[in-house]
């Protein structure tokens, strides 16, 4: 059969169309299929949409090269000026246990990034994480004065900071460790953040909502697009924690949040880190390892290195009191593991041009 007549807003699609069309109507059924009436007409309409797809590919693959190009001009005009480059690091949290680390995992990759002094005089790092609906309930388990320690995170707004210093009074009015929002209505509404002793360092804060929100989200034709503009933006993503239910989705190709999209929609050209964290059991489950095989089979060859990595749990005592393998890596770790690579990439982009 040929493809959908939605297709004919083409002009050689249409004319193949209409050709498809006479000839259904003038010849009878059996003549259509079985004497095969229709054949030339479907090879036609075929090799046209063949055709277009092609062409639409490599008009992608032009404008991916144009994005590239403007930023590395734009990278060049900012060294010449004086300007900070900036580093993108993307950080998706999901729904494990281990997601109370977040804050920490973010200084990690700071005092890593910036352990280099080289960095802490061109660079500037824009750490940009998103956060599960699951991820949520652990985020906002943390005590909320133990959210904020000496050293962590800082709102760059005047107004933000007092609104910050407020909530810090009012700490014990609040229940913010039983779904009272920390996380959308401190760590997204107050940024973008800074990490104190790291005026180069910005952090921004994202949920589902920051796609479709009116402060930057998308609303209307022509508005950024959440999830693609933070693929663009990025230099590198890591999952951490990584969930088994998001393990499973991304295996599969499912999107249903922002993290997810973002995930679907990556370009693989750039690194992708993934910090698995779950129940002993679940990560010795067959369909664990199936997952992490389709994952590998279908990201594994990329032009950069192996495409996706696997930072391993490591085994310990876990939340539940069960004493085994499935505890996410040491943040120092995943830092450690994550700038490393960075380097890597960044070092390889720059040897290319």
């Amino acid at each position: 059969m040929h493809p959908p007549l939605t297709l004919s807003k083409h002009p050689l699609c249409r004319q193949n169309v209409q050709n498809l069309q006479s000839c259904h109507t003038t010849n009878p059924w059996y003549e259509k299929w079985f004497l095969g009436k229709c054949n030339r007409e479907k090879w036609e309409l075929d090799e046209c949409l063949k055709l277009q797809k092609i062409f639409k590919a490599k008009r992608n693959k032009e404008k991916g090269e144009k994005y590239k190009e403007r930023r590395r001009e734009r990278s060049e005009r900012a060294m010449e000026e004086g300007k900070k480059e900036e580093i993108h690091v993307l950080v998706l949290v999901t729904g494990s246990v281990a997601a109370m680390k977040w804050v920490e995992l973010i200084h990690k990759i700071t005092d890593e990034y910036f352990d280099d002094e080289a960095h802490r005089e061109t660079t500037k790092l824009c750490i940009h994480s998103v956060a599960t609906n699951a991820a949520k309930p652990f985020i906002e388990a943390t005590e909320f004065g133990g959210a904020f320690p000496a050293g962590s995170l800082v709102p760059t707004n005047d107004e933000n900071k007092r609104s910050l210093d407020q909530l810090r009074k009012k700490k014990n009015e609040r229940n913010y460790s039983n779904g009272g929002g920390l996380y959308d209505e401190v760590f997204v509404k107050l940024g973008p953040f800074t990490v104190d002793g790291y005026p180069n360092c910005v952090v921004q804060n994202y949920n589902d909502a920051s796609e479709y929100n009116q402060s930057g989200g998308w609303q209307k034709r022509g508005d950024v697009v959440t999830h693609i503009d933070l693929r663009n933006k990025a230099d590198i993503c890591v999952i951490a924690p990584c969930s088994a239910n998001t393990l499973a989705k991304i295996a599969n190709g499912l999107c249903d949040n922002l993290a997810t999209s973002i995930l679907r929609a990556w370009d693989f050209t750039k690194p992708l880190l993934i910090a698995p964290a779950m129940n002993t059991y679940m990560w010795q489950n067959p369909i664990t390892k199936k997952h992490i095989d389709a994952i590998k089979e279908n990201h594994g060859k990329q032009p950069f290195g192996d495409g996706v990595q696997f930072l391993d749990p490591i085994e310990k005592t876990l939340m539940c009191g069960e004493m085994g393998v499935g505890a996410m890596r040491e943040t120092v770790s995943i830092a450690k593991n994550v700038i490393r690579v960075l380097n890597d990439y960044l070092q390889k982009k720059k040897t290319e041009k």
